[in-house]
Protein backbone atom coordinates (compact mmCIF):
# COMPACT_ATOMS: atom_id res chain seq x y z
CA UNK A 1 0.00 0.00 0.00
CA UNK A 2 2.66 2.21 0.58
CA UNK A 3 4.77 1.32 -2.26
CA UNK A 4 1.50 2.45 -4.21
CA UNK A 5 0.99 5.31 -2.32
CA UNK A 6 4.53 6.53 -3.51
CA UNK A 7 4.75 5.56 -6.95
CA UNK A 8 1.42 7.37 -7.30
CA UNK A 9 2.66 10.38 -5.72
CA UNK A 10 5.39 10.64 -7.73
CA UNK A 11 3.66 10.01 -11.01
CA UNK A 12 0.73 11.95 -10.55
CA UNK A 13 0.52 13.95 -7.59
CA UNK A 14 -2.88 12.85 -7.12
CA UNK A 15 -4.57 11.29 -4.27
CA UNK A 16 -7.38 9.76 -6.57
CA UNK A 17 -4.55 7.82 -8.42
CA UNK A 18 -3.55 6.14 -5.79
CA UNK A 19 -7.14 4.75 -4.87
CA UNK A 20 -7.54 3.77 -8.86
CA UNK A 21 -4.03 2.35 -8.59
CA UNK A 22 -5.60 -0.37 -5.83
CA UNK A 23 -6.11 -3.12 -8.20
CA UNK A 24 -2.39 -3.06 -8.85
CA UNK A 25 -1.94 -4.37 -5.02
CA UNK A 26 -3.43 -7.87 -6.09
CA UNK A 27 -0.77 -7.98 -8.63
CA UNK A 28 1.58 -6.67 -6.65
CA UNK A 29 0.42 -9.31 -3.95
CA UNK A 30 0.58 -12.34 -6.76
CA UNK A 31 3.63 -11.87 -7.52
CA UNK A 32 5.45 -11.81 -4.31
CA UNK A 33 3.44 -15.08 -3.43
CA UNK A 34 4.42 -16.65 -6.12
CA UNK A 35 8.22 -15.80 -5.37
CA UNK A 36 7.51 -17.07 -1.99
CA UNK A 37 6.06 -20.36 -3.14
CA UNK A 38 9.01 -20.61 -5.33
CA UNK A 39 11.28 -21.00 -2.15
CA UNK A 40 9.14 -23.24 -0.60
CA UNK A 41 8.96 -25.44 -3.32
CA UNK A 42 12.90 -25.65 -3.62
CA UNK A 43 13.10 -26.13 0.28
CA UNK A 44 10.42 -29.02 -0.09
CA UNK A 45 12.94 -30.56 -2.97
CA UNK A 46 15.79 -30.34 -0.57
CA UNK A 47 13.90 -31.77 2.37
CA UNK A 48 12.88 -34.82 0.65
CA UNK A 49 16.51 -35.30 -0.88
CA UNK A 50 17.80 -35.24 2.47
CA UNK A 51 14.81 -37.82 3.69
CA UNK A 52 15.23 -40.09 0.51
CA UNK A 53 18.94 -40.23 0.85
CA UNK A 54 18.52 -40.97 4.83
CA UNK A 55 16.17 -43.81 4.44
CA UNK A 56 18.23 -45.64 1.92
CA UNK A 57 21.21 -45.17 4.50
CA UNK A 58 19.30 -46.69 7.14
CA UNK A 59 17.98 -49.61 4.69
CA UNK A 60 21.41 -50.32 3.84
CA UNK A 61 22.18 -50.54 7.06
CA UNK A 62 20.05 -53.56 8.08
CA UNK A 63 16.84 -51.71 8.63
CA UNK A 64 13.14 -52.63 6.99
CA UNK A 65 11.85 -50.08 5.61
CA UNK A 66 9.27 -50.27 8.30
CA UNK A 67 11.62 -49.52 10.74
CA UNK A 68 13.84 -47.74 8.56
CA UNK A 69 11.25 -44.76 8.67
CA UNK A 70 11.92 -44.30 12.84
CA UNK A 71 15.66 -43.90 12.15
CA UNK A 72 15.45 -41.35 9.57
CA UNK A 73 13.23 -39.60 10.97
CA UNK A 74 15.40 -39.21 14.04
CA UNK A 75 18.18 -37.73 11.69
CA UNK A 76 15.98 -35.35 9.43
CA UNK A 77 14.88 -33.85 13.06
CA UNK A 78 18.80 -33.38 13.70
CA UNK A 79 19.10 -31.74 9.94
CA UNK A 80 15.99 -29.35 9.59
CA UNK A 81 14.15 -29.12 13.14
CA UNK A 82 11.44 -30.68 14.63
CA UNK A 83 8.33 -28.57 13.08
CA UNK A 84 9.25 -28.95 9.81
CA UNK A 85 7.42 -30.42 6.93
CA UNK A 86 9.20 -33.57 5.79
CA UNK A 87 9.23 -34.39 9.84
CA UNK A 88 5.59 -34.10 9.71
CA UNK A 89 5.60 -36.56 6.53
CA UNK A 90 7.67 -39.17 8.22
CA UNK A 91 5.42 -38.97 11.22
CA UNK A 92 2.40 -39.38 9.19
CA UNK A 93 4.26 -41.92 7.45
CA UNK A 94 4.79 -43.82 10.50
CA UNK A 95 1.50 -43.61 12.24
CA UNK A 96 -0.02 -45.24 9.06
CA UNK A 97 2.18 -47.89 9.26
CA UNK A 98 2.88 -48.70 12.82
CA UNK A 99 -0.50 -47.43 14.01
CA UNK A 100 -2.78 -48.71 10.84
CA UNK A 101 -0.76 -50.86 9.28
CA UNK A 102 -0.87 -49.39 6.03
CA UNK A 103 1.83 -51.09 3.90
CA UNK A 104 5.18 -48.80 4.04
CA UNK A 105 4.70 -48.72 -0.05
CA UNK A 106 1.34 -47.41 0.31
CA UNK A 107 2.20 -44.75 2.86
CA UNK A 108 5.11 -43.50 0.77
CA UNK A 109 3.39 -43.06 -2.42
CA UNK A 110 0.74 -41.41 -0.44
CA UNK A 111 3.35 -38.94 0.47
CA UNK A 112 4.63 -38.58 -3.07
CA UNK A 113 1.61 -37.63 -4.09
CA UNK A 114 1.77 -34.69 -1.63
CA UNK A 115 4.58 -33.89 -2.17
CA UNK A 116 4.23 -33.29 -6.08
CA UNK A 117 7.72 -33.94 -6.78
CA UNK A 118 8.07 -35.44 -10.04
CA UNK A 119 11.26 -38.13 -9.06
CA UNK A 120 9.61 -39.31 -5.88
CA UNK A 121 6.40 -40.15 -7.82
CA UNK A 122 8.31 -41.70 -9.80
CA UNK A 123 10.21 -43.38 -6.81
CA UNK A 124 6.80 -44.65 -4.96
CA UNK A 125 5.73 -46.62 -8.01
CA UNK A 126 9.37 -48.28 -8.17
CA UNK A 127 9.38 -49.11 -4.91
CA UNK A 128 5.94 -50.89 -5.01
CA UNK A 129 6.66 -52.87 -7.79
CA UNK A 130 10.09 -53.67 -5.98
CA UNK A 131 8.44 -54.60 -3.16
CA UNK A 132 6.52 -57.14 -5.17
CA UNK A 133 9.33 -58.52 -7.45
CA UNK A 134 12.00 -58.28 -4.29
CA UNK A 135 14.27 -55.66 -6.22
CA UNK A 136 16.80 -53.49 -4.72
CA UNK A 137 15.02 -50.59 -3.00
CA UNK A 138 17.91 -49.25 -1.53
CA UNK A 139 19.53 -49.19 -4.83
CA UNK A 140 16.02 -47.25 -6.07
CA UNK A 141 16.30 -45.08 -3.57
CA UNK A 142 19.59 -43.81 -3.54
CA UNK A 143 19.24 -43.65 -7.55
CA UNK A 144 16.18 -40.94 -6.71
CA UNK A 145 18.33 -38.88 -4.04
CA UNK A 146 21.18 -38.43 -6.57
CA UNK A 147 18.51 -37.57 -9.15
CA UNK A 148 17.20 -34.77 -6.98
CA UNK A 149 20.77 -33.46 -6.07
CA UNK A 150 21.45 -33.05 -9.78
CA UNK A 151 18.33 -31.33 -10.68
CA UNK A 152 19.17 -29.17 -7.04
CA UNK A 153 22.56 -28.14 -7.90
CA UNK A 154 21.70 -27.54 -11.50
CA UNK A 155 19.25 -24.84 -10.36
CA UNK A 156 21.63 -23.62 -7.95
CA UNK A 157 24.24 -22.85 -10.35
CA UNK A 158 22.34 -21.63 -12.94
CA UNK A 159 20.46 -19.23 -10.22
CA UNK A 160 23.91 -18.20 -8.79
CA UNK A 161 25.06 -17.28 -12.83
CA UNK A 162 22.21 -14.87 -13.14
CA UNK A 163 22.60 -13.57 -9.51
CA UNK A 164 24.32 -10.46 -11.32
CA UNK A 165 21.39 -10.24 -13.47
CA UNK A 166 18.94 -9.83 -10.33
CA UNK A 167 21.00 -7.14 -8.94
CA UNK A 168 20.95 -4.99 -12.09
CA UNK A 169 17.46 -5.67 -12.32
CA UNK A 170 16.91 -4.36 -8.94
CA UNK A 171 18.96 -1.49 -9.42
CA UNK A 172 16.56 -0.75 -12.85
CA UNK A 173 13.67 -1.40 -10.69
CA UNK A 174 14.70 1.87 -8.61
CA UNK A 175 16.01 3.67 -11.35
CA UNK A 176 12.90 5.40 -13.10
CA UNK A 177 11.17 6.39 -9.47
CA UNK A 178 14.76 7.77 -8.22
CA UNK A 179 15.08 9.94 -11.15
CA UNK A 180 11.51 11.48 -11.29
CA UNK A 181 11.90 12.01 -7.31
CA UNK A 182 15.07 13.77 -8.09
CA UNK A 183 13.78 16.06 -10.90
CA UNK A 184 10.65 17.18 -8.61
CA UNK A 185 13.00 17.64 -6.24
CA UNK A 186 15.75 19.74 -8.18
CA UNK A 187 13.96 20.51 -11.49
CA UNK A 188 10.21 21.24 -10.51
CA UNK A 189 9.70 23.34 -13.49
CA UNK A 190 10.89 21.07 -15.73
CA UNK A 191 8.66 18.42 -15.53
CA UNK A 192 5.40 20.38 -14.41
CA UNK A 193 3.23 19.80 -17.94
CA UNK A 194 3.51 16.23 -16.57
CA UNK A 195 1.20 16.89 -13.69
CA UNK A 196 -0.86 20.00 -15.78
CA UNK A 197 -1.64 18.71 -19.24
CA UNK A 198 -3.58 16.23 -20.65
CA UNK A 199 -0.86 14.83 -22.93
CA UNK A 200 1.72 15.15 -19.79
CA UNK A 201 -1.02 12.89 -17.54
CA UNK A 202 -1.35 10.43 -20.42
CA UNK A 203 2.36 10.13 -20.64
CA UNK A 204 2.50 8.97 -17.28
CA UNK A 205 0.15 6.65 -17.38
CA UNK A 206 1.62 4.90 -19.74
CA UNK A 207 5.18 5.12 -18.35
CA UNK A 208 3.86 3.68 -14.88
CA UNK A 209 2.01 0.54 -17.25
CA UNK A 210 5.44 0.07 -18.96
CA UNK A 211 7.44 0.20 -15.27
CA UNK A 212 5.10 -2.33 -14.11
CA UNK A 213 5.13 -4.18 -17.35
CA UNK A 214 8.56 -4.23 -16.94
CA UNK A 215 9.12 -5.57 -13.42
CA UNK A 216 7.09 -8.46 -13.88
CA UNK A 217 8.27 -9.74 -16.83
CA UNK A 218 12.28 -8.90 -15.56
CA UNK A 219 10.63 -11.19 -12.43
CA UNK A 220 9.72 -14.05 -14.94
CA UNK A 221 12.84 -14.23 -17.19
CA UNK A 222 14.40 -14.26 -13.80
CA UNK A 223 12.67 -17.26 -12.54
CA UNK A 224 14.20 -20.02 -13.76
CA UNK A 225 12.86 -23.62 -13.09
CA UNK A 226 14.75 -26.52 -13.75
Amino acid sequence: MMLLAALSWLFFHSLLATILMLPLLYVLHGEREKGRRQKREHEKRVMCKDAVMSLASSMAAGYSMENALIRSRKELIRLWGEETYIVDMWRKMEWQVHGMHVPVEEAFAAFAKESGIAEVELLAQLLAVSKRTGGSMVRLLKMCAKQLADALTVEEEIQAGITQVKFEQKIMIFMPPAILLYLQVGSPDIIQPLYTTVVGRTTMIACLILYFVAIVVGRKMAAIRV
